[in-house]
């Protein structure tokens, strides 16, 4: 969940990325809808460098995307791990099953998305709409994510271990609550 990224040449420091995170954190929780704290980092981002406006975009869309790719690694750890426990029940094995299509449809659905932004079609309507030259921006820039693998592995690694402080929450919560959770 990083506010910044040297691949959208905006600017990253400690400080700017923790008030960032704290807005998003705030406008995320206490604000209906679940893009409410990515609406709040494009427009500070925007607003520090009103000429990188692209870039901004993609730091939240890589954000999303690396959210979306460490769900899906840490789902197929739990589902081979707890496979078993996630069947005992009806309610649980209904709710595993409708996780691993969500998850699955996001998946296939990122995938789909790399040939789809390559097609004929999709150019003619964004050069149509004014936008070719915002997509080749965020598609230029897309392409540094790529050639710095080890940025983005920290960058995913990073975004795991939040999804599992967010687990560890939860899972805590239940225990203090005398839940049998994981028992």
């Amino acid at each position: 969940m990083a506010a910044s990224s040297p691949h959208s040449g905006l600017p990253a420091t400690l400080a700017s990325s923790n008030i960032d995170l704290l807005y998003r954190g705030l406008f995320t929780l206490f604000t209906p809808g679940l893009i409410a704290g990515d609406a709040v980092q494009i427009f500070y981002l925007v607003k520090a460098m009103p000429e990188r406006k692209a870039g901004a975009v993609l730091v939240v869309v890589m954000d999303r995307i690396l959210g979306l790719l460490a769900l899906v690694a840490l789902a197929a750890v739990v589902a081979a791990a707890r496979f078993h426990w996630l069947r005992r029940t009806l309610v649980a094995a209904r709710l595993f099953d409708l996780t691993i299509i969500l998850l699955a449809v996001g998946l296939v659905s990122l995938i789909a998305a790399v040939p789809a932004a390559k097609s004929r079609r999709l150019q003619k309507l964004f050069s149509a709409l004014h936008l070719a030259d915002k997509i080749a921006e965020i598609r230029d820039a897309l392409r540094c994510y790529l050639v710095s693998r080890r940025r983005t592995a920290l960058a995913f690694s990073l975004t795991v271990t939040a999804h599992l402080f967010y687990f560890g929450t939860f899972y805590c919560t239940g225990r203090a609550l005398e839940g049998k959770v994981m028992a």
